[in-house]
């Protein structure tokens, strides 16, 4: 924490006026906007609404991380054996008075309404922008991104509060980051091209080995989240449902948030048609957040996900960002580890997409200063992140790397190498030629699994799209094959898979191998190679739905 000590009256000479000597305190350094967003000099209206998060901090985290490590590990007593939500609350919730302690301080910037999480550990409150800025201790100011005209308020910079708060809080969030790049790819193979195989739910459903389906269990739940303005139809999804023959109607079981049926995207209805698709008729939870602060959602979407008692067991992601500068926060970055990994201590599951620009040497949103980078938030080595592949030169026994963009992958500046990953990534880095570029061979590597991501078809308003594909095709994929494998769990009585690396790094023989490929597509004339055993395309492999059910069947 960075301390400035000064007289409030002329800290917050544009903000605020304190009548007393206050010791101030850096909470967050902030970040530099993405290099496709630029200020812009544009009046900001200072009664404009905004919700701001602030993140107090929890007892007993080192207790909480041993009970993760020991129920996610296979060969522990404690294997499965989860929190409770009341567990979970009773060892983490942050003391009432911190609470207080927050709350007055809000009071004294006239915010006297407020909502609290149901762990206790997160405030939200409804602010204008006015009283923002006296919160974060900066100015709001206008950024534009180039290429699509779109202007928004933003407070990027660092986060300046009183000591006694900084104390309690772990980060703010709100206004302080930018949307990702998130597009699905359309592919350019011709009609009728020798390598066209075009992908429906029966075709990976043969290809995965999925021949065994597992009667529904009730307690089964699963969900995607979506983000900067994707929504579902239900229409779509049931003629989804009944043009390609799978079973139920694939209502969806709950919106956490307000959905707009009639402004359905193709990455929601890729999301949602391919988790139902392999997952048959477990239902689904619809996690929607149309706004345009990525870090904010991320912290807002898994509180909420703590707050829900009965939330699903695996959850689907398909957005990330593969920028060498980070897109959020460092506090923000930790902040949400803590997030998933009390989750995972919960037994749910997250499974999230790799990224789309390969090596990340250079990424949707431009070059990367010679630095080779995995997505972000699929490094989270809470996380199972999930990379691409597609049938090679027409061959539906035989999968490679995709070719239509590059499977993101490689090392991440941002997370440790875990153990559980330690000695798959040692023995390709021994045994590859290993790009010029820069990257950090001590980071988590990723991806960790790879399934179709190439010439999927889905449904949208009323009609048939071919073509589509990106690892947010891959991800709801693995991430319903995943939800099938919980049906056998709790069939037998048993938990959840819960947090699954530690299971995938210990049991090669669940998956095909990829061989073929590489991610240097494109721009990207930097990258990795595929090999045998893990690498940093297609991670373990693919799906071997037979051989998966076996092991997580012998599980206790």
């Amino acid at each position: 924490l960075i301390v400035v000590k000064m007289k409030c009256v002329f800290f917050f000479a544009l903000l605020a006026t304190v009548c007393a000597w206050e010791e101030v305190v850096q909470l967050s350094t902030g970040i530099t906007p993405p290099q496709d967003w630029f200020r812009i000099d544009r009046p900001v209206d200072l009664e404009t609404t905004v919700e701001l998060h602030l993140a107090l901090t929890r007892t007993n985290m080192d207790q909480l991380h041993e009970i993760y490590e020991s129920t996610s590990e296979p060969t522990h007593p404690k294997y499965g054996k989860y929190l409770s939500t009341e567990e979970l609350v009773a060892m983490i919730a942050p003391p009432q008075a911190n609470i207080d302690t927050v709350v007055a301080w809000l009071a004294t910037h006239g915010v006297t309404s407020h909502k609290l999480d149901l762990q206790k550990d997160m405030i939200h409150v409804t602010v204008n922008l006015a009283q923002a800025q006296q919160i974060l201790g900066q100015k709001v100011k206008y950024f534009e991104q180039k290429k699509t005209g779109m202007q928004l308020a933003k407070a990027p910079g660092a986060i300046f509060v009183p000591k006694h708060v900084a104390a309690v809080l772990d980060t703010i969030v709100g206004i302080g980051s930018f949307p990702v790049h998130h597009q699905a790819f359309f592919s350019d193979r011709k009609p009728g091209s020798p390598d066209l195989i075009t992908i429906v739910p029966k075709v990976l459903i043969e290809r995965y080995n999925v021949t065994t389906v597992q009667k529904l269990n009730s307690k089964n739940r699963q969900a995607v989240a979506e983000f900067q303005g994707q929504y579902i139809s239900q229409s779509d999804v049931s003629l989804f449902y009944k043009t390609f023959g799978l079973n139920g109607t694939g209502t969806i079981a709950k919106y956490i948030g307000k959905n707009e049926p009639a402004q359905p995207g193709i990455e929601s209805s890729l999301d949602v048609d391919y988790i139902d698709g392999l997952s048959d008729t477990t239902p689904l939870d619809y996690y929607i957040f149309p706004g345009m602060d990525f870090c904010s959602d991320l912290i807002t979407w898994t509180g909420k996900i703590a707050s829900t008692t009965d939330a699903g067991w695996v959850h689907s992601v398909s957005y990330g960002a593969q920028y060498h500068t980070p897109i959020c926060d460092k506090t923000v970055r930790d902040r949400l580890d803590a997030n998933f990994m009390s989750l995972n201590a919960k037994g749910r599951t997250f499974v999230i997409a790799s990224g789309d620009s390969g090596s990340g040497y250079y990424s949707r949103a431009g070059y990367n200063d010679g630095f080779l980078i995995p997505s972000w938030p699929a490094s989270s080595e809470y996380c199972t992140a999930v990379g691409s592949t597609y049938f090679y030169q027409g061959n539906e026994n035989v999968e490679s790397a995709t070719t239509q963009f590059g499977s993101g992958g490689g090392f991440s500046y941002e997370h440790t190498q875990p153990m559980w990953q330690a000695a798959a990534v040692k023995a390709y880095l021994a045994k590859t030629t290993l790009p010029t570029a820069k990257y950090n061979k001590a980071g988590r590597g990723t991806p960790d699994v790879s399934a179709m991501g190439e010439e999927f078809t889905i449904i949208m308003r009323g009609n048939k799209f071919p073509g589509v594909g990106g690892t947010s095709a891959s991800t709801p994929t693995f991430a319903g094959i995943v939800s099938r494998l919980n049906d056998m769990r709790f069939n037998a009585g048993k938990s959840s898979l819960g947090q699954m690396n530690k299971l995938i790094y210990t049991n090669p023989q669940m998956f095909y191998d990829v061989t073929i490929g590489s991610d240097k597509i494109g721009m990207n004339k930097q990258g990795w190679e595929c090999a045998k055993g893990w690498d940093p395309v297609t991670g373990m492999g693919t799906p071997n739905f037979v051989e998966m059910a076996k092991v997580v069947g012998a599980l206790p």
